[in-house]
């Protein structure tokens, strides 16, 4: 029995050893083409207190039939002030140690939205950040959704997590401004699959100059070397001296993170369809971004397109290379 570990069409062969006295050896192996797709995307999605875009985000992974979700948010920190006492409440205390683990390495993708890990670690924070670290070096995917628990903001300057994110973190716990900006597409932002809205590259420019304009950014983000950032925050500078990342990917290892800058693209779905458009740019983002970051074989830049899937000896082949950007 074996387990793929990644989907596409993959050749396997099944052989047998020879016998000494053997006459013919080529029946001895058989190879086979084999298709492997993915069941069910399995998403951990941990938020750090109930907000719209929390909200928004929550329901398009409860909706979609392919997401197995797992999702938890903070309704009460341990330093509420409160006339009850914990025991008169039906909330669960958060199973972090079950999570971060026993039970990541069943995940594809981890979300952090508007989380921070301070309260709720302990003294074993290091550990458990290691294990995400290592869980998206190994293979999976990680996501920090911005707002006030997001980024040094929610302290994670210098923890293992930076070390995957694909921005550097200031230290400064105020770094939110809540100037409202209207997202920027990069050049590598106008062909990427998370950021194609429309294939015809000027009709994918205008989707995105048509979205509501989105209020609040991390303004002390710097991309590191080897991301690759897909928005900006126009006119905006990161303390590196480049332009502010709003969104920005990045392969770390086997695995892959991205970063957003804010927690309000919500607002391009309620926002939007207020003014007359569609839901559709906030899904096919997110959508987008999920299988991406589980590496989508049909969502790679480079792909090789059979007229079949399986040849004989003999057979004329045909086929195509399709490059994106």
């Amino acid at each position: 029995e074996i387990v793929p570990r990644r989907t596409g069409t993959y050749t396997y062969t099944v052989s047998t050893a020879r016998y000494a006295d053997e006459a013919v050896e080529g029946n001895n192996a058989r190879p086979f083409a084999i298709k492997v797709i993915r069941d069910k995307t399995r998403v951990l999605h941990i938020a750090g207190m109930p907000s719209w875009d929390e909200k928004f985000l929550r329901q398009l992974l409860k909706n979609d039939p392919n997401v197995d979700l797992v999702s938890f948010f903070i309704l009460r920190t341990p330093y509420d002030v409160n006339q009850y006492p914990t025991e008169a409440y039906s909330l669960i205390p958060f199973p972090t140690d079950e999570l971060f683990n026993e039970r990541l390495s069943t995940f594809d993708l981890v979300i952090f939205q508007n989380f921070t890990y301070k309260n709720y670690f302990g003294f074993n924070q290091n550990l458990y950040l290691a294990a995400l670290r290592d869980f998206t070096r190994k293979g999976g995917g990680f996501v920090m959704v911005g707002g006030e628990n997001s980024f040094g903001a929610g302290i994670y300057h210098g923890t293992p997590i930076e070390d995957v994110l694909p921005v550097d973190v200031g230290q400064g716990e105020q770094t939110l401004v809540d100037d409202p900006w209207q997202i920027s597409l990069t050049e590598a932002g106008r062909v990427h699959p998370i950021t194609t809205l429309d294939f015809d590259l000027a009709s994918n420019k205008e989707a995105w100059a048509a979205l509501p304009p989105l209020p609040g950014f991390h303004s002390d983000l710097i991309p590191k070397d080897d991301a690759t950032v897909l928005a900006t925050v126009p006119g905006k500078r990161s303390p590196g001296g480049g332009p502010l990342p709003a969104i920005a990917v990045r392969k770390v290892g086997e695995g892959r993170s991205m970063m957003v800058n804010g927690d309000s693209t919500w607002r391009w779905n309620f926002v939007n369809v207020g003014k007359g458009g569609t839901a559709s740019p906030y899904l096919k983002f997110w959508q987008n971004s999920i299988r991406w970051l589980i590496k989508d074989p049909d969502l790679k830049q480079v792909r090789v397109l059979m007229d079949k899937d399986n040849y004989g000896a003999g057979d004329v082949v045909r086929g195509k290379v399709v490059a994106v950007g």
